[in-house]
């Protein structure tokens, strides 16, 4: 989400100003904005499917237990006061209008004799499930069981320039890109083993027999995105997933230090192709934000990074790791593979903006830097309890 936590942080931090301005309950002021089908983006792009804005709001509120919780902690008193905060986001999927070069994908798969499945493609596996998220979509396409699917490591010299590993992009572009290498494989297939009910590996054995080829290049291009530089308008991206974030805190006010206690995260992100994998990118996206949010900052002094070690950058730990729960909301897109979005990004988005409006709730002062350490929260509480800052 590279640029988008930032713009998020000022956006969602600026909807929590404009609630306590309203008076209004800020989960509620997101609820009365967010997109569903019909409506048109900023940009003027008019969002026909997919758009499961509103119910990833409402499943974060009931599983957090929103209105209860957002009572009972407006009467905290005592040093350990305790929050609870939302923040919401769209995020566009794939490379959009300004990077339709890269935006094609490439895959290669190729059946064996005994009915093994190699899959080459032209994005990478960098930590968040491409691997067991495409041999799903082999398996699937192809109709064979997944243990016999193997993606091999990328490699130019197999599969042509696919763009890069970025904007939650894989598993659109390089799912559709196999399926279509599949449908290519299953109909050279079909002359054989159509109508008999055999099982995989005797349908290969049959195809093999008969002299068939059982190997295919596919190719993705996605449908097409408009964008207009002198207006900011069009629809820049084929899709977007939504996502929504509630999160609680316990702020010590006498030193100013913040336990997150509890994390909501949903996400709209299609048909979700591996439900465990994707509650994994989850909780690795919600830890990320948290660390963005409480704790991970660069010291620079005359153009230098004075915190470049580990040692000195920190980071969250497991004992930095609250409960997290992750919330699956699938609002098929059609061209997506088996109705699939993108899951890379949206988990860390929108994290900081939840936990600085928890905080605020928790003790009355904002905090508009990040991260908020000790530091930044404690400095905040004592200008609030000042007389200046009192008044």
């Amino acid at each position: 989400g590279f640029g988008e936590p930032q713009v998020v942080f000022a956006n969602e931090s600026q909807m929590d100003l404009l609630a306590e301005r309203l008076s209004m309950d800020p989960l509620e002021l997101r609820r009365k904005n967010a997109l569903t089908e019909g409506d048109q983006t900023i940009t003027g792009h008019e969002l026909t499917s997919s758009v499961g804005f509103r119910e990833v709001l409402d499943r974060v509120a009931e599983a957090s237990d929103w209105e209860r919780k957002r009572k009972a902690y407006a009467s905290g008193s005592g040093p350990a006061r305790r929050g609870i905060g939302v923040a919401a986001c769209y995020y566009g999927v794939g490379l959009g209008a300004m990077g339709k070069h890269l935006n094609p994908a490439g895959a290669s798969v190729v059946v064996s004799a005994d009915g093994s499945v190699t899959v080459a493609v032209g994005t990478t596996q960098i930590g968040q499930g491409m691997t067991v998220v495409l041999t799903q979509i082999t398996a699937e396409a192809l109709g064979c069981p997944p243990e016999l699917v193997r993606v091999v490591e990328p490699d130019t010299s197999r599969v042509p320039d696919s763009g890069p590993t970025v904007a939650s992009r894989t598993t659109v572009m390089s799912g559709n890109a196999i399926r279509d290498a599949a449908t290519k494989i299953r109909a050279a297939m079909e002359p054989v083993v159509g109508g008999h009910g055999l099982a995989w590996r005797d349908a290969v054995f049959a195809c093999v027999k008969n002299q068939v080829g059982l190997a295919a290049h596919g190719w993705a291009v996605p449908p097409e995105t408009t964008f207009d530089l002198s207006n900011g308008q069009g629809e820049p991206y084929i899709c977007y997933s939504f996502s929504a974030n509630v999160v609680e805190v316990e702020v010590d006010t006498d030193t100013g230090e913040t336990r997150v206690l509890r994390v909501f995260s949903g996400h709209d992100a299609g048909r979700v192709v591996n439900p465990t994998a994707g509650e994994g990118q989850v909780e690795g996206g919600v830890v990320q934000g948290l660390g963005y949010a409480l704790m991970e900052e660069h010291l620079l002094k005359d153009g230098r990074i004075l915190n470049d070690q580990f040692s000195t950058y920190i980071i969250p730990t497991s004992l930095d790791t609250p409960d997290i729960h992750a919330i699956l909301v699938e609002h098929v897109y059609p061209w997506g593979p088996y109705g699939a979005k993108g899951l890379g990004e949206t988990p860390i988005i929108g994290i900081a903006p939840a936990v600085t409006a928890a905080i605020t709730q928790a003790t009355g002062v904002r905090v508009h830097e990040i991260p908020a350490t000790p530091e930044r929260v404690w400095a905040a509480l004592q200008k609030a309890r000042s007389p200046a800052g009192a008044a």
